[in-house]
């Protein structure tokens, strides 16, 4: 299961404690904070976001109940517990009437708080019983052929909703390039989060990742190559878990020698974007991998090609052709655009803010549109891709 965002509100020690023991042995929740007073609740949950908010009503009720009411229509997305060990009749209704779907009783039985948390996720926290952010995997069989490019400029595109929390992070361990991208110096590294994935709360997460000012949180490949030594293939399970709890969207840019942080980020991801050039040598590689790919269950499926550098005049592969070798349907198509492209490399930022009417970050914002409606974060209301595609080829 994806990890389940929770603040704890209570400002009474024991049950508070007890609380908080409970919470923290349940493999499916990440608290994110406990917070020990009422007047600071609002702020923890605006800055938290959490799925679940469970807020103890013992220590003065009707400022409690007041914190429900005023939780619920500040952030509907939250689902609110209450719990009390005096359950009566009345503050339960009360408690309804604020905005909660379910209350706890205190002393916190762990069956009780389990049933209570699953139907609450059954009825869709969030409007959705999806829990956790979207996942988008940039892989490519070939060096040189742009996808640092595409996860960089898809994650900026995705981050332009405010109300979109966008991660990026570099699985390229050796030769990763995001920062450079970016125009980022960063304090910390991917080596530094996952040597203290166990210990980070959501606002620690976003505090040690870099924000553009694109809206992007970036985490940077390992600074130095002895640290790599040091990260076991669990610590990026652990790492990718985080970020899936912790933000909206994550793009992941892996690199090209399938590594076993890359085949857990294949793995881990809603999508896997395959990065190909219409030429010989880069499809001989792609059909190659694709043959490995195939012998893994489900993860076929996550896989939709992307044509980079296409030039419909000069191509030495016609696209029918590359889906015929690869045995799978190109999902987008993005122009060549070598000028664009090493400016906005050279400026440290986003296609889009360089070159904002270009061709290239038209077919980037129709494709970032397509990642997004197919990952369940907004509504489609294209027809599908492919088919404008055939018609071009």
């Amino acid at each position: 299961m994806d990890a389940l965002r929770v603040v704890l509100i209570d400002p009474e020690t024991l049950s508070r404690e007890a609380l908080q023991h409970l919470l923290q042995g349940l493999d499916t929740i990440w608290l994110t904070e406990v917070c020990p007073s009422y007047s600071a609740a609002p702020k923890a949950v605006a800055d938290q976001q959490p799925h679940l908010v469970v807020l103890t009503l013992d220590h003065d009720p009707d400022h409690a109940l007041a914190l429900l009411a005023e939780l619920s229509r500040a952030h509907p997305a939250t689902a609110i517990l209450p719990a009390s060990s005096r359950p009566d009749s009345e503050l339960i209704l009360r408690s309804i009437r604020a905005g909660a779907r379910e209350f706890l009783t205190l002393p916190p039985d762990p069956e009780e708080l389990i049933a209570a948390i699953g139907r609450l996720v059954a009825s869709g926290l969030g409007g959705s019983s999806r829990l956790g952010g979207r996942i988008v995997t940039v892989a490519g069989a070939a060096g040189g052929i742009g996808c640092t490019t595409l996860a960089v400029n898809l994650a900026a595109i995705a981050a332009r909703d405010n109300a979109r929390t966008v991660a990026l992070a570099d699985f390229d361990l050796l030769l990763g390039t995001t920062d450079a991208c970016l125009d980022i110096v960063t304090d910390y590294t991917l080596t530094e989060v996952a040597q203290n994935a166990d210990r980070l709360d959501l606002s620690l997460l976003k505090r040690s990742m870099a924000r553009h000012a694109s809206g992007v949180h970036l985490l940077p490949r390992p600074a130095s190559m002895d640290d790599l030594a040091r990260l076991e293939p669990e610590t990026f399970r652990r790492v990718i878990a985080l970020l899936r709890a912790a933000f909206g969207f994550v793009v992941i840019d892996t690199s090209k020698a399938l590594h076993a942080s890359d085949v857990i980020a294949w793995e881990m991801a809603d999508l896997v974007l395959l990065v190909i050039q219409l030429e010989l040598t880069c499809l001989r590689n792609t059909a190659r991998l694709l043959q490995s790919v195939r012998q893994v269950d489900g993860l076929i499926e996550k896989i939709r090609v992307v044509v980079n550098r296409h030039d419909f005049r000069d191509c030495q592969i016609a696209p029918r052709k590359a889906e015929e070798a690869l045995n799978l349907p190109v999902a987008w198509s993005l122009p060549d655009a070598h000028h664009e492209v090493a400016l906005s490399r050279a400026r440290g930022v986003p296609i889009g803010t360089a070159f904002p009417r270009s061709k290239i970050q038209k077919a980037l914002e129709g494709l970032a549109h397509g990642v997004l409606s197919a990952t369940g974060l907004v509504e489609s209301s294209a027809k599908p891709q492919r088919r404008r595609l055939a018609a071009m080829f």
